[in-house]
């Protein structure tokens, strides 16, 4: 059975599948961690929530229709529970939420790559928490404009303007590292 066509996968879901529902789910559980680290350091809280993501998913199947972009929905629904639990428990995003961002990978970079490299990741540490999630959620994940827009609940010019503004101020925060 070919279940890379997410819409057949959602199909399937509503009908009862469970080996399309464990498939959604390895598809995207990698994705939904990364992007959770990036708002918690809770990891445990973390698991949770994508418990209960897929959980409320499997117990609603009937009930939905497949997304456009069923990796922008995850992400969205996921953000949602997050950011819920983390009121309801008292936690906020923090800096150490950064500490993250440290893991970007380069197998093969030279001594200059590597000095960009951290110019780069201090740059991302200096920006403000939405800065830093919105560039995670478009160059990290792939994720389009419009999606973002979804995702944080802000409206798509918000999104453009938002990445723009982020991106000059690491240029800006890279410029000044390098002198």
């Amino acid at each position: 059975m070919n279940l890379s066509n997410d819409t057949l996968l959602w199909n399937k879901i509503r009908q009862g599948d469970v080996v399309a529902f464990k498939f959604l789910y390895e598809k995207y559980v990698d994705d939904l961690i990364l992007y959770g680290q990036k708002l918690c350091a809770d990891h445990p809280l973390i698991q949770d929530s994508i418990q209960q993501l897929f959980l409320y998913l499997w117990e609603n199947r009937s009930r939905f229709l497949p997304p456009q972009n069923t990796k922008a929905y995850l992400i969205r629904s996921l953000r949602n529970n997050l950011l819920r639990s983390m009121k309801k428990e008292r936690l906020f995003m923090d800096t150490d939420i950064e500490r993250h961002w440290k893991e970007v990978d380069d197998v093969n970079a030279n001594h200059e790559d590597e000095k960009q490299k951290h110019r780069l990741l201090k740059a991302i540490e200096q920006l403000p928490p939405r800065e830093k999630e919105i560039l995670h959620l478009r160059y990290y994940q792939n994720i389009r404009n419009q999606e973002i827009s979804e995702i944080m609940g802000i409206g798509y010019q918000s999104v453009s303007n938002l990445l723009q503004r982020a991106v000059k101020r690491m240029g800006a925060l890279i410029s000044e590292e390098g002198q």
